[in-house]
């Protein structure tokens, strides 16, 4: 009966420490998702890196960019 709890007791770590390497893998990919280029003048760019989408941004408005 011990080898059973012994044997449920490393099963129950091992998910655990599987579910905390998915939720740090999801904030650091969360955290590096967008990135800002500047562009000629006062135009700027941000680019979702996980869909590949545009928006630019000029002064304070951010507007979907078409290509």
């Amino acid at each position: 009966m011990e080898k059973n709890a012994n044997m449920y007791s490393r099963v129950a770590a091992a998910i655990i420490v599987a579910a905390a390497i998915v939720v740090a893998a999801y904030i650091w990919s969360s955290h590096n998702r967008y990135d800002i280029v500047v562009g000629d003048g006062i135009i700027a760019y941000e680019v979702d890196r996980k869909t590949g989408k545009t928006w630019y941004i000029r002064g304070d408005r951010k507007n979907p960019h078409s290509k």
